[in-house]
């Protein structure tokens, strides 16, 4: 997700993003947060972060994962593709700095990606699903109420 920030605790005790010098940060997992615009955002990035793979800093021109063997990953930041309500879609191209290798990624709407997107059998049973999940969420909600 390409805007979402980890925020570490401070050892004081303060939560802040970079008023704090790292050396009075505490940067374990659980002094760990995450700010982004959109909960998606956050929601995905704490999935990854379950699986394994951590954002673990992240500003304008850079960002860092770690693996699950401990290994950091470094990347810099070449293009930010903001959201659109047109486009329905948001990318970043990244280059490792290990390898110098670059990379596009995006995410979107369905509506958006899926004439970008090389086809497979299950994407559109997987659209169904989802659409028909979130139709009971919103049938319980209305009931709910």
């Amino acid at each position: 997700c390409h805007n979402v920030t980890p925020v570490y605790e401070s050892r004081a005790g303060v939560t802040e993003e970079t008023e704090f010098a790292e050396a009075d940060q505490d940067f374990s997992d659980e002094n760990r947060t995450y700010q982004a615009s959109s909960p998606d955002e956050v929601a995905l990035v704490q999935w990854t972060e379950s699986v394994g793979l951590t954002l673990v800093s992240r500003d304008l021109t850079s960002m860092q994962l770690k693996t699950p063997s401990g290994q950091v990953l470094s990347f810099c930041i070449l293009q930010l593709f903001p959201f659109t309500s047109e486009s329905k879609r948001m990318g970043v191209i990244v280059r490792d700095e290990s390898t110098a290798e670059i990379t596009f990624y995006m995410k979107g709407a369905d509506v958006a990606m899926s004439p970008i997107v090389q086809y497979n059998d299950w994407l559109e049973e997987e659209r169904s699903l989802f659409q028909f999940l979130n139709r009971r969420r919103e049938e319980t909600q209305l009931l709910d109420a």
